[in-house]
C-alpha cells in the first residue's frame, strides 16, 4: 500500500548504560565522530541438518536426543514450554555437526516433535530441510551508531553506542545487546560512555546466534570509526589503539555490564606491534599485485578485537550464568571414565578436557574415557559457547581429578609409609618424590585399595563457577 506502517510494541530488552559523564566527556573533547554502520546476515553454515528425536514415557515425560549446545538448555525449555517438571525429561548429549552459536537456544522444531511424541505416543523424528536450515538462524542484524569524542593528541574523551538488534520474529532467548554493550565498553579505555542498546521483533524467521553473538557487530563498527578518527587526526591506526587499549588495572566489562572483571595482564601492544613488524606496517601503501590487471590493487589494515573465555566474572552476573560440573571416577584397571555434559561439535573440546584429566591423575590420555551422559547422569552444565570449554568446564574436570586423585594419594601414603604431600603422579605411576624409585602403578594401588577393603571407587567430583572471562 501507500501507508507506512508504523510498528508498536516490537522493542524489548533495553540495555541502558551510563559510565561517568558523557555530555562533560565530549565539551572536553577537540574532535567528535558520529558515524552509523549496518551489518548484515550471515549464517553458521554448519554441515549436518538440526534433528530432534522425543520418545514418550510411561510417566508423562520425554526422552529427547537432539541438536544443541546445552541439554539442560533442552531440558528447561522443554519442561517450561510443555508444562512437564524438568526430573521427567531425559537429554542426551549427541555428536554435531557443527555449531557455531546455532544450537545454544532451543530449536523451534523440537517443541514441535515433542507435542508430536506426546500426543501420538509413539517415538518422532524431526528433521530440518537444508532450505529451512538456511531461511532461519545465523547472526543478527544490527544498526550502530557511534559517537566519540577525541583529543587532538589521540586520547578518547567520550563514548556512545546506539546498538539495535534484528532479532527475528520470535525470541528463542535473550538478545544479543548486552553481549554487544560488555564488548563494546572492554574496546577502548574511556571515563565517560554510554550505551542505549534494544531489540527489535522482525518479519523474519527466528535469529539465533553465530560465532561471537554482538561482538563482531559491535567490533566492525568500533574498529571502522578507529580507522576514520586516526585519518582525520593524521595518526597512525596503530598508534591510536596502542594508546586507548584497555591496560592492566583497568575494569573489563566481558559478556555484559554486570559481567565486570578487573584486567590482570595484557598482551595487546606485544601483538600490535609484533603485526606491525610483520606485516611491514610502514610501507602498507596501495600496491598493484597484477600488472596487466592494474585495476586490482592490495592494501593492509588493521583491526584488534578479543573475545571472552565464557561468561564469568569476578562477582556473580545476575544474568549470565557460566557454572561447569565434573565426575572423574577411577577404574580398577587404572582407566578414568570422565563425566562432563559439554556439547561435542566437533572442536575437540571434549578431547583436550580428557587431556587435562589425563595430565592431572598422572595417567595417560588414552587411559580417560568420556562416557556418553544425559541430564540425569552428568552435573549441571550451562551451554557451550563463548570459548568456555576449556576454561571453565576444563577447569572443574581438572579439580574433579584433583579430587579423585586425592583419594588415590591416601590408599598409596598407607602403602608406601609416606605422607600424601610426598608422592607424585606421572607415566602411570604413584612414587615418592624425593625418592623416584619407590612407587607403585596407578592400577596396583586401586586393585590393593579395594582387596584391603578401603575402599570399592576412587572417585571425584566438582561443580564450580569460573573466577572470570579471560579475552583472547
Amino acid at each position: 500500500g501507500d501507508k507506512e506502517f508504523e510498528p508498536k510494541n516490537n522493542k524489548f530488552d533495553p540495555v541502558p548504560v551510563n559510565i561517568g559523564d558523557v555530555d562533560e566527556g565530549f565539551k572536553q573533547a577537540d574532535m567528535v565522530f558520529e558515524n552509523e554502520f549496518w551489518t548484515g546476515h550471515q549464517h553458521n553454515a554448519m554441515v549436518a541438518l538440526p534433528v530432534c528425536i522425543c520418545k514418550p514415557l510411561r510417566n508423562g515425560g520425554l526422552e529427547v536426543w537432539n541438536s544443541t549446545q546445552g541439554i539442560f538448555i533442552t531440558q528447561w525449555c522443554l519442561a517450561d514450554s510443555l508444562g512437564i517438571p524438568m526430573n521427567k525429561i531425559k537429554v542426551h548429549r549427541v555428536a554435531l555437526g557443527g555449531g557455531f552459536g546455532y544450537y545454544i537456544y532451543q530449536h523451534f522444531n523440537d517443541p514441535i516433535c515433542a507435542i508430536l511424541a506426546l500426543r501420538t505416543g509413539l517415538p518422532v523424528k524431526l528433521e530440518g530441510t537444508r532450505k529451512e536450515f538456511f531461511i532461519e538462524g545465523g547472526r543478527h542484524v544490527a544498526i550502530i551508531r557511534l559517537k566519540t569524542g577525541v583529543k587532538r593528541d589521540g586520547t578518547i574523551t567520550a563514548r556512545y553506542m546506539q546498538f539495535i538488534d534484528a532479532h527475528g520474529a520470535y525470541a528463542s532467548g535473550s538478545s544479543i545487546v548486552r553481549l554487544a554493550c560488555g564488548f563494546f565498553l572492554s574496546m577502548y579505555r574511556c571515563p565517560n560512555m554510554r550505551v542505549d542498546g534494544f531489540s527489535v521483533y522482525t518479519n523474519t524467521r527466528p535469529i539465533n546466534c553465530m560465532r561471537g553473538a554482538g561482538n563482531p557487530e559491535q567490533n566492525f563498527a568500533v574498529e571502522s570509526q578507529i580507522d576514520i578518527i586516526a585519518e582525520q587526526l593524521n595518526m597512525d591506526p596503530a598508534e591510536l589503539r596502542l594508546k586507548n587499549h584497555l591496560r592492566g588495572g583497568d575494569t573489563f566489562w566481558g559478556q555484559g555490564p554486570d559481567v565486570v572483571s578487573t584486567v590482570m595482564s595484557c598482551g595487546v601492544p606485544q601483538l600490535i606491534k609484533e603485526g606491525v613488524k610483520r606485516v611491514d606496517w610502514e610501507n602498507r601503501k596501495a600496491t598493484i599485485p597484477y600488472k596487466d590487471c592494474p585495476w586490482i590493487k592490495r592494501g593492509t589494515g588493521m583491526a584488534y578485537g578479543f573475545h571472552t573465555s565464557g561468561g564469568a566474572s569476578d562477582k556473580p552476573s545476575a544474568v549470565v550464568l557460566d557454572y561447569s560440573g565434573a565426575i572423574v571416577k577411577m577404574n580398577t584397571d587404572g582407566t578414568a571414565n570422565l563425566t562432563i555434559a559439554c556439547a561435542d561439535y566437533g572442536t575437540g573440546n571434549i578431547s583436550s578436557i580428557a587431556a587435562i584429566v589425563a595430565e592431572e591423575l598422572g595417567i595417560c590420555y588414552e587411559d580417560v574415557i568420556p562416557i556418553a551422559v544425559n541430564t540425569d547422569s552428568a552435573p549441571f552444565e550451562y551451554s557451550t559457547h563463548a570459548s568456555r570449554s576449556i576454561y571453565s568446564v576444563g577447569g572443574a574436570a581438572k579439580a574433579a581429578a584433583h579430587n579423585t586423585k586425592k583419594v588415590i594419594f591416601d590408599w598409596a601414603s598407607r602403602m608406601l609409609s609416606f605422607p600424601a604431600d610426598q608422592l607424585e603422579a606421572r607415566d602411570r605411576r604413584i612414587y615418592v618424590k624425593t625418592e623416584p624409585s619407590l612407587g607403585m602403578s596407578v592400577r596396583e594401588v586401586l586393585e590393593d585399595a579395594q582387596s584391603q577393603v578401603w575402599g570399592g571407587t576412587a572417585i571425584g567430583t566438582a561443580s564450580q563457577r569460573a573466577p572470570a572471562c579471560p579475552p583472547h
